[in-house]
């Protein structure tokens, strides 16, 4: 009797630690507020969206704040910002510090309401570089000939 109330417990701690697994995953999906004292950011969804001067458009603001403010967090090279260019969701941020130099791809995130950063590298990317971290390829060129290449 004693190996049917063993395994009994154990499957119960297993039901247990799936339903905690599961519940945690759903929440990782859920929409997060946005913090207090920022402004929530606009998007604009598709490229025939945008406005005709991109380089004034709030999704450019809002990624250059979004990569700024990972910056912050950690800005041993007196990193400064260069050229941000949005296209289909997605941002390319040129950065440069005292020693080093790069890129920034960045998405925005529809169920967070914000832009994240992606990856952040030295160097520049070619549209199958961003292609490879999820960039849709259109969306890849457009960026990458947004920045002049």
């Amino acid at each position: 009797m004693n190996r049917y109330l063993v395994a009994f417990i154990l499957a119960l701690i297993v039901v247990a630690v799936i339903a905690v697994g599961v519940v945690l995953l759903l929440r990782s999906g859920s929409q997060t507020p946005i913090p207090k004292g920022e402004t929530p950011v606009v998007v604009f969804p598709s490229d025939s969206q945008l406005p005709a001067s991109p380089q004034n458009s709030a999704s450019q603001v809002a990624a250059r704040a979004a990569f700024q403010r990972e910056v912050d967090a950690d800005n041993p090279d007196n990193i400064k910002l260069g050229t941000t260019i949005v296209s289909g969701g997605y941002a390319l941020q040129a950065w440069g510090g005292d020693i080093t130099g790069g890129e920034a791809v960045l998405k925005y995130d529809m169920g967070l309401g914000r832009w994240i950063l992606v990856v952040s590298s030295g160097g520049t990317w070619g549209a199958a570089g961003l292609a490879s971290y999820g960039v849709p390829e259109d969306t890849a060129a457009a960026l990458v000939a947004g920045m002049g290449r």
